[in-house]
């Protein structure tokens, strides 16, 4: 995960590979989970030679004055998930995407879950 750029969900599946990152800033924390890595809206702008991403707007908020570099290392709150469907929806990903805000799945991390009426099969 180290050499990935931008932003993507953890599919979790029986595929026989665990993905882990280093996260938490400085916490350095080492979560693994056994599935599927899937980038999602990575694109870049040669016009503007821009990488678009919501990955500058997600760090900067964990960065930001709430988690002062360290990220949501205890879990995330109501008020994190607000602000993470605001930058889901400024990039249209909140069509497919939502965050699982039930108390349990909190205080682990954050938790995307597909939508499954708007996948298409």
């Amino acid at each position: 995960m180290w050499d990935s750029v931008g932003i993507g969900i953890i599919i979790e599946y029986p595929t026989g590979v665990l993905i882990s990152n280093q996260i938490g800033g400085t916490s350095c924390l080492h979560p693994k989970v056994e599935g599927i890595y899937l980038p999602l809206c990575n694109d870049f702008s040669e016009e503007e030679h821009k990488f678009l991403s919501p990955e500058i707007e997600l760090s900067n908020y964990f960065i930001g004055d709430k988690y002062k570099g360290s990220g949501a290392v205890n879990g995330i709150d109501l008020e994190d998930v607000e602000n993470l469907n605001k930058i889901l929806s400024k990039n249209n990903l909140n069509s497919f995407l939502k965050i699982d805000t039930e108390m349990n799945h909190m205080k682990r991390g954050l938790e995307l879950i597909f939508i499954q009426e708007t996948i298409k099969t």
